[in-house]
């Protein structure tokens, strides 16, 4: 792929990602992951209606 204003050396080592900036971009992505991981999703939480019914009636007796 050519460019047609190619950087020069200097510049692309200043915007190259160092080692140290691509483990902590890593880090980021896993201690994030681990945290999504963590959260309670569909299926996984009380929900407040499920306690809570403002009809007399209950409405889970549908079929």
């Amino acid at each position: 792929m050519h460019s047609p204003k190619p950087l020069s050396p200097a510049e692309i080592l200043e915007v190259m990602p160092t080692n140290k900036r691509i483990s902590k971009l890593y880090d980021t992505m896993n201690s994030r992951e681990k945290l999504e991981d963590s959260i309670p999703t569909w299926g996984d939480a009380i929900v407040w209606s499920d306690f809570h019914f403002s009809d007399p009636y209950p409405n889970y007796l549908w079929d």
